[in-house]
């Protein structure tokens, strides 16, 4: 079970710098939006899997 874990968060690793250089910033003064967004979302992700595998249904979605 921790393997699996280990495999999402280095597969997050390896993505954080592809959606860093494939997103851009709305916001032409703020050059970093892209970055917090590439360094956001494994995060969210992640709560989103482990609140799923140890039972909480609620993905934040709505249609539990």
């Amino acid at each position: 079970m921790i393997n699996f874990f280990y495999g999402v968060a280095f597969m997050y690793l390896l993505a954080i710098p592809l959606l860093a250089y494939v997103v851009d910033s709305v916001d032409e003064e703020d050059h970093t939006a892209n970055w917090r967004f590439a360094f956001m979302w494994p995060v969210v992700a992640l709560e989103v899997i482990v609140r799923i595998l140890i039972g909480d249904k609620s993905d934040g979605t709505g249609t539990d």
